[in-house]
């Protein structure tokens, strides 16, 4: 019925009205109830385990934990052991007062714990003994220190050895000196030029030469020489060290300061000088001097080193020639005289030596005709 006020129907749907609220309430509780539950399932459920992590960080702090003990007995031992030391370096020290120390050599001579004078006679005695060796390839030779001027200054020597202020760990030094060696390198030079250079092949020089009807050129010779300056350094090596000097004496090659080359022109220069046709006329007879005969006269000029050759020609040689030429064309007579001896001796050799052509009349005169006394050297006695 519509429009009419009816108070149970009211309470009826205000009762279902909240009981369909009590339902929704009730599903909204259970959701909320049931997100905590597995929240809580989530929170609770056992995690994985990272051994390998786990074991790195437990042998990181075993390894931190065995340095710190490993480096606290380093400390503890190294402490020890200097003090053991440094106890033992005082006691040392006093007792090498005025003394070598222990470890104290010259090369492989040991002078340690010896007093200066002692370290003087010792090293004094040792170098007398000694001599030098030279090695040339089969041959030895020996020389003594005093024959090469050598001598060694063990003074200086025995005060450097002996030591000033010591600290408490001096005796553990090794301390090797070194001789003081007095010697000169000229005079080792010498000796090796003197007694081992004599020995070896020397250079020599290319040279023109006279053989037999000719002019030729004598080859340069390659040499070999030991090097002084050498030698003398590796001596005082040895001596320094205290050792006995044993020298291998190597040799270089010396080579020519002249050679067949530099001698060419040279030899076609003077070749050509002695094809200049010269002569001399003994009356109507005229005379031509062969090349053995000019080669006789030839007089070479060579200075050691030089690379040039001067030619000359001896005047005493051609003027024996021509008067062997008078002698031989001159009929026979008591003696005749050559009035021009010298003038045709001088154009002949002039001729020579620049290659101009001569031909030169000998004036010859009988001894009974001259009025001034002949030359006894132009003189030809009769046959």
């Amino acid at each position: 019925m519509v429009g009419k006020y009816m108070p149970h129907l009211f309470w009826r749907n205000r009762a279902k009205s909240q009981s369909s609220q009590s339902k929704i309430s009730g599903v909204a509780d259970f959701g909320d109830a049931a997100i905590g539950a597995i929240d809580i399932k989530k929170s609770c459920a056992p995690r994985k385990m990272d051994f390998e992590r786990g074991a790195r960080e437990f042998r990181k702090k075993q390894l931190n934990a065995s340095l710190v003990k490993g480096t606290t007995e380093a400390a503890i031992i190294t402490a020890v052991i200097l003090m053991v030391l440094t106890t033992a370096g005082l006691m040392i020290n006093k007792k090498y007062q005025g003394r070598s120390l222990p470890f104290t050599y010259v090369g492989n001579v040991s002078i340690g714990g010896k007093t200066k004078e002692q370290i003087k006679i010792l090293l004094d005695q040792h170098f007398a003994q000694m001599n030098v060796t030279f090695n040339e390839g089969g041959l030895q030779r020996q020389a003594s220190l005093g024959q090469l001027g050598i001598s060694i200054d063990t003074k200086s020597l025995s005060e450097q050895a002996i030591p000033g202020r010591l600290s408490p760990l001096a005796f553990l030094n090794w301390q090797r000196l070194n001789a003081k060696v007095n010697m000169s390198d000229k005079f080792i030079a010498g000796y090796v030029a003197l007694h081992i250079n004599a020995s070896q092949t020397k250079a020599q020089d290319a040279k023109l030469i006279i053989n037999k009807n000719q002019l030729i050129i004598q080859p340069e010779i390659v040499g070999f020489k030991s090097d002084g300056k050498a030698i003398a350094q590796q001596i005082k090596y040895a001596l320094a060290s205290a050792n006995v000097p044993i020298i291998d004496v190597t040799t270089i090659t010396a080579k020519p300061s002249v050679k067949s080359k530099d001698l060419t022109d040279d030899l076609s220069h003077i070749n050509s000088l002695l094809q200049t046709p010269v002569s001399v006329k003994i009356g109507y007879t005229t005379i031509k001097p062969t090349l053995k005969q000019k080669l006789a006269w030839l007089s070479l000029n060579q200075q050691p080193g030089a690379i040039n050759v001067g030619a000359d020609f001896s005047k005493g040689l051609i003027r024996s020639y021509i008067l062997d030429q008078v002698k031989k064309y001159q009929p026979p007579t008591n003696g005749v005289v050559v009035d021009n001896i010298d003038e045709v001796t001088d154009s002949l050799a002039t001729a020579l030596k620049n290659g101009v052509q001569a031909s030169e009349q000998l004036s010859i005169k009988s001894l009974h005709d001259s009025t001034v006394p002949p030359d006894p050297g132009d003189t030809i006695a009769s046959r």
